[in-house]
């Protein structure tokens, strides 16, 4: 596992490595982002999707 991604949080839902399921690579579900900050594969798909409009 990537040193880097073992002491990181979700900056969106608070996900963290500790959080997976055993086996789970945690370098296949957190990026950092854009912005600078990580997140887990599925907020950074929230992100992704265009704003739905009321």
């Amino acid at each position: 596992m990537n040193r880097a991604v073992r002491n990181v949080e979700c900056a969106r839902c608070g996900l963290t490595p500790f959080d997976l399921p055993d086996g789970v690579d945690p370098d296949l579900i957190f990026e950092v982002a854009e912005d600078g900050n990580w997140y887990d594969q599925g907020c950074l798909t929230v992100f992704d999707q265009p704003a739905i409009l009321p």
